[in-house]
């Protein structure tokens, strides 16, 4: 990945697939909730317990998701994919940023920016500097920290992951 045109061109490529899978995802949650957002929520939760396990919940647990009804199974025709696709790009460009990661500290974890991308955008975290900073704009920010309570255990004794 010496190439950075390349690497550039591929997140790109990566980074419209799942801006179009998230955009397709949040119309047909829209018909399922009032609430904003919800397409974050399932794409969240994909990123933990991967794409089979995410679309059982919203099924069975609908309300874990802010639904205000399960989605039919033609809904579900429409929504699997979506999330699918929405996981793969997310994973490609995952794969991407460890690789530019590794090339530009050498091989040297000491020395390895800490690249993220938050909802298809690429930025650089600085926990020492406590800043973000959006790479494809070059805005920073602050990061808000705030204290996380451990989630109740899941009534579903398939907890894998897919990764």
């Amino acid at each position: 990945m010496a190439d950075k045109d390349a690497y550039d061109r591929q997140m790109i490529t990566h980074r419209r697939a799942f801006d179009a899978a998230h955009r397709a995802l949040s119309a047909e949650l829209g018909v399922l909730t009032t609430t904003r957002d919800v397409a974050d929520l399932v794409i969240s939760r994909v990123e933990e317990f991967g794409v089979d396990h995410t679309l059982e919940a919203l099924v069975k647990s609908p309300k874990e998701f802010l639904l205000d009804r399960a989605p039919s199974p033609d809904e579900m025709k429409m929504i699997g994919p979506q999330v699918s696709a929405a996981y793969e790009a997310n994973a490609a460009m995952d794969r991407l940023l460890g690789e530019r990661e590794k090339e530009l500290s050498g091989g040297s974890f000491k020395n390895r920016p800490t690249l993220l991308q938050l909802f298809g955008r690429e930025v650089t975290f600085d926990p020492d500097g406590q800043s973000i900073r959006y790479n494809d704009t070059g805005e920073m920010k602050s990061p808000t920290m705030v204290t996380v309570r451990p989630r109740p255990k899941f009534k579903s004794p398939d907890k894998t992951r897919e990764r």
